[in-house]
């Protein structure tokens, strides 16, 4: 399960994204608008470019499963392991980029010819995959496919469970103090149905979050790379401020005590 999602501050021209790179916005038009907002954010190149949370991963034990497995570069089995996603663009197709614990997998997503359906490429494999919205969740149905430009019988197409969706639960955390007497308004429908809390929080505790990141990060459990979109020297601070002022900064930027021009 995907559990987090860099978020990009900034317009789709600063990020040189324009709304046609948005594929599967595109392709599903007014269903896409009714998926929960996490989901769609997820699709949304603009405010979303890269994921990251934990995975199981089961392996066949047949050859033919092993096969299969060596051909599309599958991740070997595991449980609770660190998944990351990168979304890359280039000309209205996207790249996906899955890292499961140490292994790569990559896929290459383009419009296909009929409408609500996507090409997703690995290696000299393609499947053509239907989008289908079922309310809240959104589902990926392999309807044909290719190996080396031969078209494969649906008796050996894989078959895909592949749904998005938002899990009912969840936290939203109020932080810092305002002026006395200001108020919040909730919806207590949806507070109830998703199984919502609410709490407050004046921040966190130093000697204790800290370590725990950095205990995250050594398991690679917190993907810190990723979340860095520019860096700075301290002689350029002023700049970085200047830049964030004018809201130009895409992402996540850090200014760094002993880093060179």
């Amino acid at each position: 399960m995907l559990q987090a999602c860099a978020v990009v501050k900034g317009s789709s021209k600063q990020m040189r994204l324009p709304s046609t790179n948005h594929l599967k916005p595109t392709l599903l038009a007014s269903e896409f608008v009714a998926l929960p907002d996490p989901v769609q954010k997820i699709h949304d190149r603009a405010r979303c470019f890269s994921a990251s949370g934990r995975c199981d991963v089961d392996e066949g034990r047949n050859p033919v499963a092993r096969l299969i497995a060596a051909l599309f570069r599958l991740p070997r089995a595991g449980r609770d392991l660190p998944v990351t996603v990168k979304f890359l663009t280039r000309g209205g197709r996207e790249i996906w980029e899955r890292r499961f614990g140490g292994s790569l997998m990559k896929s290459d997503l383009r419009r296909a010819d009929h409408p609500g359906h996507v090409i997703e490429r690995f290696g000299s494999a393609s499947f053509m995959i239907r989008l289908r919205r079922d309310g809240a969740r959104l589902h990926y149905d392999v309807v044909a496919g290719r190996v080396l430009g031969v078209p494969l019988p649906k008796a050996l197409l894989p078959r895909s469970e592949t749904t998005e969706m938002v899990a009912d639960g969840g936290r939203c955390v109020m932080v810092g103090i305002a002026a006395a007497g200001v108020t919040g308004e909730v919806e207590i429908t949806r507070l109830v149905r998703r199984k919502l809390r609410v709490l407050g929080s004046l921040g966190g505790r130093p000697r204790h979050d800290l370590a725990a990141l950095m205990q995250l990060a050594l398991d690679g459990r917190l993907q810190l790379g990723g979340m860095i979109s520019e860096r700075f020297a301290l002689d350029d601070a002023a700049t970085a401020y200047d830049r964030l002022a004018a809201g130009r900064i895409n992402g996540r930027a850090i200014v760094e005590m002993h880093r060179d021009r």
